[in-house]
């Protein structure tokens, strides 16, 4: 499914160079798509490499004429710092941001800050607001694919924080990246420990330089799991989720407990897998041995499904038929096909061992 945004409405031309510099009166202001206005904005990951382009709208709604400063770091720190200008009750649009306005090739992340009010006096935030949508995108002959990199504000996690990333997937089908921007002007390390029902799958590190941008990919097979961050200091993180085949992706920015609440669980038990479980898209079973879980298998949005025990998972698009197999210390017979209306039926299962 291709992710629309907000700003989509806007109807604006915007060819390979084109700015757009358009009065708001004459559109839906609602369409600019940012929950609230904000002075100071961070886009935490975005790309001009291969197919990949970046569009950037930002608005002005105020009364008053302002410029805003574009700061660019990339993977070895600051890349460039450009002003932009924002005339009163207008916006501003680039389909290929960093081209049109650093002449960069390459990834990175872009922190924006908007000049100080000389009028607002001692005001806890003097500075000018604005609005702020990003996507990365693709086009295909099947049409534009993208990813909303800006559909929310940033939280910023920072040493002895709680910070996690849910239903994690990493299959034939879907990929998922992680990345983490550093703000500060000083190095950071990054732990991002990936764990699914089977415990902890990979461990990815990061050792970021002060004003660093790093994305590194998920290697480990991983069903709807999740992410637990670690950081020695004030970093942006995230996880994108790509589909294989269109570059479709979701980003998603880590979610932080409240002070005192235990570690998060996905909400109730997984219901045991029996010889008359049918599944639906999305659905997932316990494989069981006595009253312990030992894995699981699970109907992915695609239609194919996955039978996981530890380090062992095979996946059909069609049928699975173990009898009798050695998996790990345990025998195994698990039977399933998939119907005509994409459902899976487990037919026989017996776990011993």
């Amino acid at each position: 499914m291709k992710h629309l945004i907000a700003y989509c409405a806007l109807s604006v031309h915007l060819g390979t160079l084109a700015l757009a510099d358009t009065s708001v009166s004459e559109r839906d202001v609602n369409a600019l798509g940012y929950a609230r206005p904000t002075s100071h904005a961070v886009i935490p990951t975005a790309a001009h490499v291969k197919s990949f382009r970046t569009r950037v709208v930002i608005g002005n709604l105020t009364s008053h004429e302002y410029s805003i400063t574009a700061t660019l770091y990339g993977p070895n720190g600051l890349v460039g710092r450009e002003i932009i200008s924002m005339p009163a009750t207008h916006y501003k649009g680039w389909d290929n941001f960093f081209r049109s306005v650093f002449d960069y090739t390459g990834n990175g992340s872009v922190v924006l800050e908007s000049e100080i009010d000389s009028e607002a006096g001692d005001a806890a935030d003097s500075r000018y607001k604005f609005y702020l949508t990003a996507e990365v995108y693709s086009d295909s002959e099947n049409g534009r694919f993208s990813t909303p990199v800006v559909n929310g504000i940033a939280p910023l996690v920072d040493e002895g924080d709680r910070a996690y990333n849910f239903g994690i997937s990493v299959n034939e089908d879907q990929r998922t990246n992680i990345g983490a921007f550093n703000p500060s002007d000083a190095p950071v390390s990054i732990e991002a420990e990936v764990s699914d029902e089977s415990g902890l799958v990979e461990t990815v590190s990061f050792e970021m330089a002060p004003y660093s941008w790093q994305q590194k990919p998920i290697s480990a097979r991983v069903d709807f799991g999740w992410i637990e961050w670690k950081t020695s200091g004030a970093t942006y993180l995230w996880a994108v989720s790509v589909d294989n085949r269109s570059n479709d992706g979701t980003l998603v920015y880590p979610m932080k407990p409240e002070a005192g609440a235990p570690t998060p669980t996905e909400s109730g038990e997984l219901q045991a897998c029996t010889g008359e479980t049918v599944l639906r898209s999305g659905g997932q079973c316990s494989l069981d041995s006595g009253e312990s879980p030992i894995g699981t298998f699970t109907v992915n949005p695609n239609g194919t499904s996955c039978l996981s025990i530890g380090g062992f998972t095979t996946c059909s698009a069609t049928a699975h038929n173990l009898r009798n197999a050695a998996v790990n210390q345990y025998r195994i017979t698990f039977v399933a096909a998939r119907n005509d209306d994409g459902s899976w039926v487990i037919s026989e299962i017996s776990i011993s061992g």
